[in-house]
């Protein structure tokens, strides 16, 4: 890949998704694609780039899968803890102890 494409595709990249707000709605498709024209324009594709485009996401969509059924799951528990919190808490020490927590 030529300098000018490597620059061309940083600049699509930062700011495609400022631009064009259907662009921003769909990141993860806009990256796919300009990844997809990275490697074609540097010659990349291989068997091995293939395996590792296949695993690569599988512990993070593990890990968010593990994470919404746990909190599917613990939802009516958090929902009245919170509410308790809210009732004994005043609004103004209750949203600055969430963003120091935060």
């Amino acid at each position: 890949m030529t300098s000018l494409g490597a620059v061309l595709i940083l600049t699509l990249l930062l700011l495609g998704p400022l631009a064009v707000h259907a662009i921003a709605r769909n990141l993860e498709i806009y990256c796919l694609i300009l990844g997809a024209i990275a490697v074609t324009l540097a010659g990349q594709w291989d068997r091995a780039l293939l395996g590792a485009v296949a695993r690569a996401p599988m512990p993070i969509t593990l890990a968010v899968v593990v994470a919404g059924c746990g909190f599917a799951h613990l939802r009516p528990t958090l929902e009245r803890g919170f509410a308790r919190l809210r009732e004994a808490t005043s609004r103004p020490i209750l949203t600055a102890t969430a963003i120091i927590a935060i």
